[in-house]
């Protein structure tokens, strides 16, 4: 896999190396910043209309970081 000019192999998740597999995508998940979403989510706007600017830029973030994770794992 190439992610902004740089080769990287994801880890492969089999039965007996879960502990192995998840220490590897948790420095996947920090190397490419998105960790932080996986561990503690989002909050999705039930009312996207009364976002002010910023608010819709933080919402817009944090829904590709979410997007680049699933992409990862």
């Amino acid at each position: 896999m190439v992610i902004n000019g740089t080769f990287f192999q994801v880890p492969f998740l089999k039965d007996s190396t879960y502990n192995n597999w998840s220490n590897k995508m948790k420095v996947v998940l920090r190397a490419h910043d998105v960790w932080k979403i996986v561990e503690k989510g989002y909050n999705e706007s039930q009312n996207g209309d009364l976002l002010t600017q910023a608010q819709s830029h933080i919402l817009k973030d944090s829904r590709k970081r979410d997007e680049k994770a699933i992409f990862l794992v």
